[in-house]
């Protein structure tokens, strides 16, 4: 199995083993409903990490310089750890912050 820069240890990503819990669970996961019961000890950081590389990717494609625009450098954390505590809808899932 080929290794991806938001799967670094090859196993399957956090988000696809989230959405197995929630399909086997048969609960529903819209945009604004709470994901936080389904997310393992340990799981959200990876979590955060995976969402941050797929939006730096988007960001790519988008051809944004996020290296040199100070408008844009660290978009793609900011936006990942945001949606992240949206998702969850509670601070202490998230450490506090």
């Amino acid at each position: 199995m080929a290794q991806r820069a938001d799967n670094p240890d090859g196993m399957t990503p956090v988000s696809d083993r989230t959405r197995q819990r929630l399909l086997a669970a048969r609960k529903r996961f819209h945009a604004n409903d709470s994901i936080a019961d389904f997310i393992e000890p340990g799981e959200l950081d990876a979590l955060q990490g995976e969402v941050q590389a797929r939006l730096q990717a988007v960001l790519d494609a988008l051809v944004i310089d996020t290296r040199n625009d100070h408008n844009t450098q660290d978009a793609a954390r900011r936006v990942a750890l945001a949606r992240l505590e949206e998702l969850m809808s509670t601070a202490s899932i998230m450490g506090g912050s």
